[in-house]
């Protein structure tokens, strides 16, 4: 079953600390979800840039 979380970015609503989602999915995986969701653009931006748009796929993801 995969479990699709959306983490809610609007201005004043609360979210976990990363440490809390990688403390929580020691024992529910699916909450390391959330931490993917949050920070795969950034990663992959990063990953575009080293390596380039041709390979980017290959490497990142």
């Amino acid at each position: 079953m995969v479990l699709l979380m959306l983490v809610d970015r609007r201005p004043g609503v609360e979210q976990e600390s990363d440490a809390w989602y990688v403390s929580a999915s020691l024992s529910d995986r699916s909450l390391f979800t959330v931490l993917y969701d949050r920070h795969a653009p950034a990663l992959y931006r990063y990953a575009r840039g080293r390596v380039g748009v041709d390979v980017v796929d290959d490497v990142a993801f």
